[in-house]
């Protein structure tokens, strides 16, 4: 039976490629203990059913797949987000339609009405809802196991009963109108798909990645119909791919925005748009 330290070390020796903290988390998820655990105890000792796992599990990290897929989660705003097959990985650089939404409405006490399109997770709009206490939101997705998923989450971060999840393509069998209709769709290119790094193409779903040749048709679906479900004053608030702020700006000009204002993520890249005003 060896001990945390020796175990640690020897796999790190094997696979050089992992990240030694990614090794040590998984190992203290297998062990139902903190990282920080693990840290202050070295000598504690393994148990030959949980060395086991952890070898199998960090043979996968090397070979390309996320940690997140292996503990099943993904830390999004703060806060642990379960994941599924069918739900896209949590990015860093999501958050930045976090920062924009509270930028663009400050006043954390309003009751805002908030619509999440292809909600995957939840982590957006259970963020939101973590944040405006009095706000209630819809979530739609097409599958039926991604919305279970972002309702397990909803729970977690205890937001479920202000939150109504729907099934549905983008806006059909909405009939409400909001405050913020927000989303981070699909906006891959398929040429820039062949090209993704293993960890993204074989372990997130194609369908919450891709989008036509160019990468933009879920944004020719969405951004023409959400001036009729916002409120006056509501905003859109939709993610980008880094090289698609011109034919974006395009569509958001085409329908109507009047105040559009593009958002950068921690990299420096084009992460998000936000329109508002919309006149048609």
């Amino acid at each position: 039976m060896d001990s945390v330290h020796s175990l640690l070390l020897s796999t790190f020796q094997k696979y050089p490629q992992v990240l030694k903290p990614h090794l040590r988390v998984l190992l203290a998820h297998l062990m139902h203990q903190s990282p920080e655990f693990l840290m202050a105890h070295p000598e504690a000792n393994v148990s030959l059913k949980v060395q086991e796992i952890f070898l199998t599990q960090a043979e996968a990290l090397a070979g390309g797949m996320p940690l997140s897929r292996l503990l099943g989660k993904r830390e999004f705003w703060g806060m642990d987000f379960e994941l599924s097959s069918e739900t896209l990985d949590p990015r860093p650089d999501s958050e930045t339609l976090i920062e924009a939404t509270l930028k663009q409405f400050p006043d954390r006490g309003r009751p805002l009405k908030i619509l999440d399109l292809g909600t995957g997770t939840g982590c957006l709009i259970i963020s939101l809802l973590t944040e405006y206490k009095k706000a209630t939101g819809t979530a739609v997705d097409q599958s039926r196991n991604v919305l279970e998923t972002a309702k397990k989450n909803s729970q977690n971060h205890g937001v479920a009963d202000r939150l109504r999840l729907h099934q549905g393509d983008w806006f059909q069998g909405i009939t409400d109108s909001f405050d913020i209709i927000i989303s981070n769709p699909p906006y891959i290119a398929q040429a820039d798909y062949e090209i993704l790094e293993k960890n993204v193409k074989e372990f997130d779903p194609k369908k919450a990645l891709t989008a036509g040749e160019e990468g933009l048709d879920c944004y020719k679906i969405i951004i023409p119909r959400a001036p009729d479900f916002l409120n006056l004053g509501g905003a859109l608030v939709l993610e980008i791919g880094h090289n698609q702020r011109l034919p974006v700006e395009e569509l958001l000009r085409a329908a109507g925005f009047q105040h559009i204002t593009l958002y950068q993520d921690l990299a420096g890249l084009d992460r998000c748009f936000v329109g508002k005003d919309s006149v048609r």
